[in-house]
């Protein structure tokens, strides 16, 4: 088992550090871009990190484990 998934890791990183393939589209680089996960939430110091995001206004995507989605329903 453990052969097959080094075997399969391997095909795919080659695939990806040889392809010469371009993409179709990309957008202008004007300003960089940070991406943050925070994972297995919502945490109990989550209410902190929501007050920032609330006051700075940023844009953020949720991903929320379904254990605590129950934790947490509205």
């Amino acid at each position: 088992m453990y052969c097959f998934i080094a075997v399969l890791l391997f095909c795919n990183s080659s695939f990806i550090i040889f392809s010469k393939e371009k993409a179709l589209h990309q957008a202008p680089q004007q300003q960089y871009t940070i991406y943050l996960t925070f994972d297995d939430g919502p945490l109990d110091s989550s209410r902190f990190i929501n007050d920032i995001i609330l006051q700075e206004q940023i844009k953020v995507n949720v991903f929320v484990v379904g254990m605590q989605s129950k934790k947490h329903a509205a």
